[in-house]
């Protein structure tokens, strides 16, 4: 039977049953994209809330969660500034401005780099560095200070980029699968054309066929990479002879 005593507040990383994915949809919540950075074990502001120690007395387990929190902040932070992974939030001049006329914008660019102070109720990045409710912090915002209230993530980007089992580190792999693409389905149809060009003998090889229809082929590219993509493809699609 579980012990039915209030949660302590330990060091210990999250126990297997309470890891889990990101929730579905196209964004999370900052405190769930930052909580599963940090931790991996994403969670709610509340839930965030109790993990961290917010309001609790200074403690050295409260204080490497911090750590953890403001390492998290900056990497989101410095990914989505360089365009790597979408963050969108509601902009406020100050705390006492009106709910009704906040509308929400994307935070990109090096302006993002100014507001890496995280705050777990509202999902806030207040200007500033590290964690609001730090009992030592003498910079707390005022109530006039501009900030990002209702802070979310794109899902796929941070998937894409953050490996939590590996703080610090990007995911290895770049790019596409070999083979993909966006223009995967287009260029499919442009290589039955190369078949019909090359069995007919008004082409001889894929890279001759591929230069006759490379007008065709999707893409802001030049007409010779557009060659080279479409034979390359020829040559590397399956039960077609090798030419």
């Amino acid at each position: 039977m579980k012990n039915s005593s209030p949660r302590k507040i330990t060091t210990d990383a999250p126990d297997a049953e309470a890891l889990r994915p990101l929730s579905s949809g196209s964004f999370v919540t900052l405190s769930e994209a930052l909580s599963w950075m940090a931790f991996q074990r994403p969670m709610n502001g509340s839930e965030l809330g109790e993990w961290l120690g917010m309001g609790h007395p200074p403690s050295e387990a409260n204080a490497e969660r911090d750590r953890a929190m403001i390492d998290a902040v900056d990497r989101l932070t410095d990914l989505a500034s360089v365009g790597k992974i979408e963050i969108r939030g509601r902009f406020y001049p100050s705390v006492l401005d009106d709910d009704r006329d906040i509308t929400i914008t994307e935070l990109s660019g090096v302006a993002l780099s100014n507001y890496r102070q995280f705050d777990a109720p509202g999902d806030i990045l207040w200007r500033g560095r590290g964690v609001a409710w730090r009992h030592d912090r003498r910079d707390l915002p005022a109530v006039y200070a501009d900030h990002y209230r209702d802070v979310i993530v794109k899902r796929d980007d941070l998937a894409r980029h953050i490996d939590p089992a590996a703080p610090g580190k990007l995911k290895s792999r770049r790019g596409r699968k070999p083979g993909t693409g966006s223009y995967l389905p287009v260029d499919t149809a442009l290589l039955e054309e190369m078949a019909t060009l090359i069995a007919s003998n008004d082409a001889m090889s894929p890279q001759e066929a591929a230069g006759q229809i490379a007008h065709k082929a999707a893409g802001g590219g030049t007409l010779k990479s557009k060659e080279t993509r479409l034979a390359k493809r020829y040559r590397a699609a399956p039960r077609r002879s090798k030419i």
